[in-house]
């Protein structure tokens, strides 16, 4: 992070054990892990409690990781056989609405299950909670034009540039410059989020590669000092999408 230039990062795991079975350390003690990372490297960063909203005590493992170990949203893998507009999942936005905390969630395929992570049901869950900041990753990857026109007419629906764009950057530069133009001229800056992914992208394009592609563009295409500002997410910025300084009550672990 030094290297490239990152002051803080978003970070967190993935929970697939309704999918693959229980891993040998259960997913409260992976995430109380980054949990305990981020306070041992204060300020640098913002650990996400991963969930998945099937399991019996979903609200109650989300309950504590915000509320006590001061995690600063959630990460949703629809992925993993549910859709994010099933009203199991309601439950757990409704908490997100009352800490006014972010949630992010993998869209589009690659892994499994394609058609549960699609952009048009995280859509549909924004729509129906209008107050929660929800992040499409990877800008819905194969749907990117789907995940973009939500992006593009929906306030609290934002794009992070994570694994696709790493991936057309790789490969194709011209191209993905081309596609990172159209999804600022469309949706606007300020909905877009740089962001890398591990394993696989960061060794495409590594990420101090990776931020200096954002903030000095290699194209004849431009882009304005203040876009590449917005989308390298700078302190104006950031709370617009991470309100964590109003999230809790006070005497709740709120994070100032």
């Amino acid at each position: 992070m030094d290297k490239a230039g990152v002051d803080v990062a978003v970070n967190f795991t993935v929970d697939w054990s309704i999918l693959t079975g229980e891993p040998r350390v259960n997913n409260r003690d992976l995430n109380k892990h980054f949990a305990d990372v981020a306070k041992r490297h204060t300020g640098r960063f913002w650990p996400l409690f991963a969930i998945d909203p099937r399991r019996g005590d979903a609200v109650e493992q989300a309950t504590e990781a915000i509320e006590k170990w001061g995690m600063k949203g959630l990460k949703i893998m629809p992925s993993a056989g549910f859709y994010a507009d099933d009203p199991i999942c309601f439950p757990l936005y409704e908490k997100c609405r009352e800490w006014n905390v972010p949630i992010v969630f993998h869209s589009g395929g690659w892994e499994i299950h394609w058609q549960y992570a699609q952009p048009m049901y995280i859509a549909s869950a924004a729509e129906a909670y209008p107050e929660v900041n929800m992040i499409m990753a990877h800008a819905g990857l194969e749907s990117w034009p789907q995940a973009l026109l939500a992006a593009s007419i929906m306030p609290n629906v934002f794009l992070d540039i994570s694994l696709t764009g790493q991936w057309e950057y790789w490969l194709h530069r011209e191209e993905f410059y081309r596609w990172l133009r159209n999804m600022v001229d469309q949706a606007g800056p300020e909905k877009i989020l740089f962001a890398s992914d591990w394993p696989g992208p960061n060794n495409w394009t590594p990420l101090d590669t990776w931020v200096d592609a954002i903030r000095n563009p290699k194209t004849a295409i431009k882009f304005s000092p203040a876009e590449r500002e917005i989308m390298l997410a700078g302190e104006r910025r950031r709370p617009l999408v991470f309100p964590i300084t109003s999230a809790l009550p006070p005497g709740k672990g709120r994070q100032t």
